[in-house]
């Protein structure tokens, strides 16, 4: 995915994943690509740590696994549902079953009924109540996927309108209960919004679903909100109204207020239009943080106001003095002259900072941009399907403007076997190869991948939309190693029709890791999972978990358990450079570092994993309970843990933790929108820090921390 400049904080995006009319569909699957070739190296992660740099901040606010359970609750829950018995003892090494799910556990209960079981299995629920403590019922609850899980492609996320639709809804009971629950549980950033005619909308980010797990969200309370009001008038002359103009309030980040919009029946967000007299008038604004207002009209220019605080319990008044200000428009035609009708056009200063003004193109391809300053802009035309076509130095005031759109180019992939056949059943990616940081890819943003069944004769697939820049083909088929074609390159200074470029690649078996998991004592060790990472890159680092799902690698991810007696086999890997991280609930994490595979197998010695302490405690605010505050057991450059609390501040952490000195962290997570809260959340995770020590032989470990009340 593209890099993109993170703002304070930015809750999440959903995949969206789109159908092709050239082959038949599966439904996309959610699994992390992976891939062949290149030794990652410390360039590789130095650029997944610059990437973070930008969304470092949003790190403290993004949400651990929830506490779970004790190991024998697990087991009896396993054993309540007919969990099937161990396996028979090994002669030989097997090929243990890809991990499709993680093991059975109890609910941690709720600290009271809020809603009516829910069909899914986990989820968050809650209660909507008014600023008096009084239940609303019959209000729409959205569980929506955060912008904080797509760091690195939130400017795309934010241009693309598809992307921040609620994944779930629910209606408020009459006592103001709710439950929101998610069929399958992810590592994924969520919020949850509430909407009201009679309220402020309200939203609450950095919220975690964990499997098997209901957690109480507690009271979401409704506020009246705010009222903005004033008039729009020409600069200098307060006895001149502007009517017609456009009043907008924006109350978070451009990606909340995306968000906001996205949800049912919002509209554009928090707009209103001058009238004659170029008065306006907004209701409901929430009144929690900062917020800007900005007034655009035909003939002026934008005028911003920033750092506007709202009240609840009296209106403020913001008029606007419009200076007279100029428009860009003209005409969007792709490369054959025909109109191109949707296109965003955007212009900015050439010689200031700010956000671009923005104009959409009508069915002939005409637009306008309103709002614009004196002098020269740069103009930019992007629609789906196209190039971007950009006017560099265009004087304001002309209307004459012409952009071309070059469509964008086009792979004709041939999958194949061994024996040459092709391959019918497959899952595509098109990946962006750079050649100067030996040879690392990239996802593009605008091209998903495809699962894809070769209908009839059909012998390959078209891949549409390949921009300009050098690409590769990766590909992962049912009892094939996943492979990456040779590169390919789309130059910019090409013909002008669109391109086509016809690409085979050969699939085959790959590499064969065998290997068997023992403890302490020397005792071979069922069930534990061995999963595949990238050679070089420090899994444990919050900023590359941040970032992971959004950089596509060159090795094969997978997960697979141990059998009875320990061993574990990982076929079809793509060659190439791997660390190998092995886990289980009684040991601690185990890593096999600097793996170079190539085709073939290969045995392993076998890997010793240490039993190391269970770690639980209780996190609380000024003695008190709060709910979904974030553990963080860290020790500076070797390990980091963390995890949600329960509903009472309880908390388990689900790994085990080696002998050593370490230190205990916490802050609440999940109390309103993230931008406003992240001040307060860091200094929350600097303010106290408990020292936990870890002695060799040590089983059980207790760790509580307490954070001063700020009430």
């Amino acid at each position: 995915m593209p890099m993109a400049k993170a703002s304070p904080l930015l809750p999440t995006a959903n995949r969206v994943y789109r159908c092709r009319r050239d082959a038949v569909l599966e439904p996309p699957t959610d699994h992390r690509p992976p891939a062949r070739g290149a030794r990652v190296s410390a360039t590789r992660f130095g650029l997944l740590v610059a990437a973070a740099g930008a969304v470092a901040v949003a790190l403290w606010l993004r949400p651990a696994p929830v506490a779970a359970p004790s190991d024998a609750a697990g087991r009896d829950a396993a054993a309540a549902v007919g969990a099937p018995a161990a396996a028979e003892p090994a002669a030989a090494p097997v090929i243990a079953s890809p991990l499709a799910a993680p093991p059975e556990r109890h609910a941690v209960p709720a600290a009271r009924e809020l809603a009516p079981t829910a069909p899914a299995p986990q989820g968050l629920r809650g209660r909507v109540v008014g600023s008096n403590g009084r239940p609303l019922g019959g209000l729409p609850v959205y569980l929506v996927d955060s912008a904080m899980n797509e760091p690195l492609a939130l400017t795309l996320l934010h241009r693309r309108g598809d992307v921040f639709r609620p994944l779930v809804s629910a209606t408020s009971a009459a006592d103001g209960t709710f439950a929101l629950g998610l069929p399958v549980a992810q590592d994924r950033t969520y919020e949850v919004y509430v909407t009201s005619p009679a309220h402020a909308t309200a939203r609450i980010g950095g919220l975690a679903i964990t499997t098997e797990q209901w957690h109480d969200l507690g009271d979401v309370i409704l506020q009246p909100g705010a009222t903005v009001r004033g008039r729009v008038t020409v600069a200098g002359r307060p006895d001149i109204p502007v009517a017609g103009a456009i009043v907008t309030i924006a109350i978070g980040t451009v990606f909340a207020d995306a968000a906001l919009r996205a949800l049912p029946d919002a509209g554009q967000g928090i707009v209103a239009t001058t009238a004659a007299d170029g008065a306006y008038e907004l209701t409901r604004v929430p009144s929690q943080g900062i917020v800007q207002a900005t007034a655009v009209a035909k003939g002026f220019a934008r005028q911003l106001k920033t750092n506007l605080e709202l009240k609840a319990d009296s209106p403020i008044e913001v008029d606007f003095a419009l200076l007279p200000g100029q428009t860009i428009g003209g005409k969007v035609i792709d490369d054959g002259g025909a109109p191109v009708a949707q296109a965003r056009v955007e212009a900015w200063p050439t010689e200031a900072s700010g956000e671009p003004l923005v104009g959409v193109t009508d069915t002939d391809g005409d637009f306008e941009v309103l709002g614009l300053g004196q002098g020269k802009h740069a103009v930019k035309a992007t629609q789906r399907g196209y190039h971007a076509a950009v006017a560099a130095n265009v004087d304001s005031g002309r209307a004459d403007v012409s952009l071309t759109l070059r469509q964008l180019g086009r792979v004709h992939a041939r999958i194949v076997g061994s024996n040459g056949a092709p391959v019918r059943r497959c899952r595509v990616g098109l990946r962006r190869v750079f050649v100067a940081q030996g040879g690392q890819i990239a996802a593009v943003a605008d091209v998903p991948d495809r699962s894809v069944v070769l209908a009839g004769n059909a012998d390959g697939i078209d891949i549409e939309g390949v921009p300009y820049g050098e690409f590769c083909l990766q590909v992962e088929a049912e009892g094939f190693a996943k492979t990456l074609s040779e590169p390919f390159a789309n130059p910019e200074d090409g013909p002008n029709q669109p391109r086509r470029f016809d690409v085979v690649v050969a699939l085959g078996q790959g590499a064969t890791v065998r290997g068997r998991v023992i403890g302490e004592d020397g005792a071979p060790i069922a069930g534990a999972t061995v999963q595949t990472a990238a050679a070089g890159i420090p899994t444990e680092n919050p900023f590359y978990r941040m970032i992971a799902g959004a950089m596509p690698d060159r090795i094969t991810a997978t997960t697979v358990r141990s059998d009875a007696n320990g061993w574990f086999t990982l076929a079809r890997l793509a060659p190439g450079d791997y660390q190998l991280l092995v886990d289980h609930a009684d040991a601690c994490r185990t890593t096999v570092d600097d793996l170079r595979l190539e085709a073939g197998a290969r045995d392993l010695p076998p890997v010793q994993l240490p039993t190391g302490a269970r770690v639980s405690g209780r996190a609380t605010i000024g003695g008190k309970p709060a709910p979904q505050m974030k553990v963080v057991l860290r020790q500076a450059g070797v390990a980091r843990f963390e995890v949600i609390t329960d509903p009472d501040g309880a908390f388990t952490l689900l790994r085990r933790v080696p002998p050593g000195v370490y230190e205990l962290r916490a802050a609440r997570t999940g109390t309103g929108a993230p931008e406003a809260d992240v001040l307060n959340t860091i200094l929350q995770m600097q303010r106290v820090a408990v020292p936990v020590a870890i002695a060799p032989g040590q089983r059980e470990v207790r760790a509580d921390i307490d954070l001063p009340s700020y009430h």
